[in-house]
């Protein structure tokens, strides 16, 4: 159970602020991972760029690039410089007339050779090019390293130069205020986090003018109030209702036992935090994948995943307690290195949630979203077999990349199970899902009008003729069945140096082993793919009883959603028109 009736307390690891959510801070990441590579030096006495491959001057920028603060990166460039003083001087006429120089400088780059660390000296232009870095950090780095002997550090924004700074009695009086609402800590967590989750009711703002009507005539304004909040504190609003972990649970459970011996409790934790540590490894990953992305235009990183399923008509009448209502799916896919996300929203009537289904909407993202100069491709979502983790869906990425060659390549990456929270999930959360909603078409409004900033969400009406039999189109060059069990996969690989197999394991850091896929040479059926069918010809019926139920709650709607529910298709229809038919016929042989 949750911490009930808990209040907020003074926290050493405050709440930190999303990555994405204000300016500053997301101009301070652009430029710490936004470095780009420079032009050649054009160096003939060193011949920097041709001693030093494409890919290891890449290889640095992405290390320069993925260091957390300008500190390290000043650190890392520190270490590759060489300060020596000036010992010998050629004769001049006029010394005092000019400037001379006490130190001397040398720059070079690390880079492996063979398993093997290289140093490789390189000229001043090739260095700065290749860090995508300034003449002036080099030099205010090379004047720290002469008059102190190391890196200098970053003071931005820490002068204390301020007039009107708040003093600790102030900052005092808004953390009494915090600490005086009452919370609620969650039941799980990946972490032994103590995040204390306050109403859902309430936000920053809120707290801003309510502590503001208790201290009228405080010169507080709402970013110092933030300010405080994000620094001293570890809240968040709205209590997470997100399924727990079963395996977490069963661990939890087992710990409390009484008769528990301390050998049996230690090798309890030991399992359980090595299953915690197994699940942080794919978010892990997925971080990295969308870090590499921002920096190659060539890589992309994506989650996808479909979301919860949402009614329509959604209104407030009792009557909605007793009747069914049509379902909306979303397909949702999220690019990691900008946050674009595309909706892909369609009702039960348009099309279902199978490997097909699936297989389409991507194909419809990657012929039509994804940038043709996209050829890695890392995919993450969750291990539902139904709809990701299966043998169309392999098949289908294998064929992108080994028969159409759309990408070089292609890793398929799943979670352990409880521990899958993607950024799908995030934005389903910004849906307002108790909205005042008739049909789909309205729900498709809701979605775009749910988030503004980085971008809006991107709609996709699907219809029927949009779904493709993937199924079908590959199977006469795949073997019939998938000849592992994909039940225990974590990683598959798709390249196109190896057009017949695909690369898996089943642990993050095992071992990769290898599937043949493809049929014998000789068994195939065609030797040209013919071309794809849509699955679906026209729109599926629901149940009779559904919608005899929709034409109850279509009283409560709009004289357009009445239209649009009269309209869809039901089992038995056909039959239903036949029987009209045949008692007009007979009324008009009567007449």
């Amino acid at each position: 159970m949750a911490d009930v009736g808990r209040f907020p307390t003074v926290s050493e690891n405050p709440k930190k602020r999303q990555k994405l959510g204000r300016k500053k801070e997301k101009a301070r990441d652009e430029r710490l991972s936004g470095h780009k590579m420079g032009p050649p030096c054009q160096c003939k006495r060193l011949k920097c760029f041709e001693i030093t491959s494409e890919d290891e001057r890449l290889s640095l920028l992405d290390r320069f690039n993925s260091l957390p603060s300008k500190n390290e990166q000043d650190a890392m460039l520190a270490s590759l410089l060489t300060v020596e003083k000036v010992k010998q001087r050629r004769p001049r006429d006029n010394d005092g007339a000019s400037k001379l120089h006490d130190h001397s400088y040398t720059y070079s780059v690390k880079v492996t050779r063979e398993g093997n660390s290289t140093t490789v000296p390189v000229c001043f232009n090739a260095f700065i090019s290749i860090f995508g870095t300034t003449k002036a950090v080099v030099e205010r780095i090379r004047k720290s390293l002469a008059e102190t002997g190391f890196a200098p550090a970053n003071m931005q924004g820490k002068h204390t130069n301020r007039p009107h700074a708040f003093t600790p009695d102030n900052v005092k009086k808004i953390m009494d205020h915090i600490c005086s609402f009452r919370g609620r800590r969650s039941h799980y967590s990946m972490h032994d986090t103590r995040r204390l989750y306050l109403s859902e009711e309430l936000n920053v703002r809120k707290m801003y003018d309510m502590f503001m009507e208790q201290n009228p005539g405080f010169k507080c304004c709402l970013e110092s109030y933030r300010k405080v909040f994000t620094e001293k504190f570890n809240i968040a609003f709205g209590y997470p209702r997100k399924d727990t972990c079963s395996t977490c649970d069963a661990f939890e459970i087992k710990l409390k036992a009484e008769n528990l011996g301390a050998e049996e409790m230690a090798q309890l934790i030991r399992e359980k935090e090595l299953h915690v540590r197994k699940g942080q490894v794919f978010y892990d990953r997925k971080s990295t994948a969308g870090q590499k992305a921002k920096r190659r235009p060539t890589f992309a990183a994506l989650a996808f995943d479909f979301s919860k399923n949402l009614p329509a008509p959604n209104i407030s009448t009792n009557d909605v307690y007793y009747r069914r209502q049509l379902s909306l799916y979303s397909f949702n896919v999220h690019s990691l290195p900008d946050d674009v996300v595309f909706f892909y929203c369609y009702d039960e009537t348009m099309g279902k949630k199978g490997a097909d289904d699936v297989a389409s909407m991507l194909l419809h993202y990657f012929d039509n979203v994804l940038s043709p100069e996209v050829t890695h491709v890392e995919l993450f979502c969750d291990s539902c077999a139904g709809q990701n983790k299966n043998w169309t869906v392999i098949r289908f990425l294998h064929h992108l990349v080994a028969i159409k060659k759309r990408f070089v390549q292609i890793k398929l990456s799943f979670p352990i199970r409880g521990h899958s929270y993607m950024e799908c999930d995030r934005d389903m959360c910004l849906v307002n899902q108790k909205a005042k909603v008739e049909t789909p078409a309205d729900w498709m409004e809701e979605f775009r009008r749910s988030r503004q900033k980085p971008s809006p969400f991107n709609i996709v009406a699907m219809e029927p003729h949009m779904f493709q039999n993937v199924t079908d189109y590959v199977k006469p060059f795949y073997r019939a069945s998938c000849p592992i069990a994909t039940r225990p996969l974590r990683e598959i690989v798709f390249s196109q140096d190896k057009p017949q197999l695909f690369s898996y394991r089943i642990s993050w850091n095992g071992p990769m082993d290898t599937a043949v896929v493809t049929k014998p040479v000789g068994k195939k059926t065609a030797a040209t793919l013919q071309p794809l069918r849509s699955l679906y010809q026209q729109r599926l019926p629901i149940k009779a009883a559904k919608y005899k139920d929709l034409q109850v709650l279509k009283q409560f709607c709009s004289t357009e959603a009445q239209h649009f529910f009269e309209s869809l298709p039901y089992d038995g229809m056909e039959d239903t028109r036949e029987d009209s038919d045949s008692e007009i016929s007979e009324v008009s042989d009567t007449e």
